[in-house]
């Protein structure tokens, strides 16, 4: 099975997120998952970014509006 998003692609909706980690989950890959409104970003947030991301293969970030 190809991958089904080009890897430099950044910024895609739920739906193809969805897919892609159903991609990566049938090829056993690890995948993790965050979800929040990051209005204000600091070191701590990257820095607890980071360490969640080193536990899996893959690693999505889910952006929510605040309003």
């Amino acid at each position: 099975m190809s991958r089904p998003l080009s890897p430099t692609k950044k910024v895609i909706s739920l739906k193809q997120a969805a897919k892609l980690a159903r991609h990566y989950q049938q090829a056993g890959k690890v995948v993790g998952c965050v979800s929040g409104s990051f209005d204000l970003m600091t070191a701590m947030h990257f820095k607890s970014l980071e360490e969640r991301s080193k536990k899996c293969d893959v690693y999505f970030i889910l952006l929510n509006s605040d309003s």
